[in-house]
């Protein structure tokens, strides 16, 4: 894997399905409204710096309980 911002992220990315047990298509969606973004980043897709911080805070502010109680 690349040594870039967008390759790291995506170690974190892979690492906070694992642990949320979460689709890679629904974390795309709800990220960025983009259900083909993990595909696309393990195809080599590199973000902008602002996207990357949206991904970032998206998993930092995630909260398991409210996706139960909405769904």
């Amino acid at each position: 894997m690349d040594n870039t911002p967008t390759a790291a992220l995506l170690a974190k990315i892979e690492a906070f399905l694992r642990k949320t047990g979460m689709a890679p298509s629904a974390f795309g969606e709800q990220a960025l409204g983009d259900p083909s973004l993990i595909n696309n980043l393990r195809d080599g897709r590199e973000l902008r710096h602002r996207t990357l911080l949206r991904v970032r805070s998206f998993m930092a502010t995630y909260d398991p309980s409210r996706q139960r109680q909405s769904a």
